[in-house]
């Protein structure tokens, strides 16, 4: 990425300056993620070192989730909030859910949940007219 980019570190997330933006942790290991309200995108790979993730918040202002920003983990429920539109490719690469629920907002869904084993998927209702997707 861009090294000149100024960043700002909010409860153990480095965030770009203006705070809507997860780079990436300061803290390892980290199980539980609370993403901060303010915060519209998750960069690419920013939780890449991360496997021990079993609970995620994400904020009502979140718009995209990036490539490959949650891979391997495994948590139990995995809600998406409304307002998310755009999921990038890998995003939950190889990873394991009881239960993900995707919001009515979503536009594209790259191949997002390749390799993931989902027990229960939710998709609301919305989302399948939106809906772009790649790679069929």
């Amino acid at each position: 990425g861009d090294k000149n980019i100024k960043t700002i570190e909010k409860d153990g997330l480095i965030l770009s300056e203006d705070g809507k933006k997860v780079i990436g942790v300061t803290n390892f290991p980290i199980t539980e993620v609370v993403i901060p309200e303010g915060v519209e995108e998750i960069g690419e790979r920013a939780f890449s070192n991360c496997q021990l993730i079993d609970k995620i918040i994400f904020p009502c202002s979140l718009k995209k989730i990036g490539f490959a920003s949650f891979p391997c983990i495994q948590t139990g429920f995995l809600f998406i909030p409304e307002g998310v539109e755009i999921i990038e490719e890998a995003a939950f690469f190889n990873s394991r859910f009881s239960y993900v629920s995707l919001p009515s907002t979503l536009k594209v869904l790259e191949e997002a949940f390749l390799g993931c084993a989902i027990r229960r998927l939710c998709i609301k209702v919305g989302a399948l007219n939106n809906l772009k997707t790649y790679g069929e």
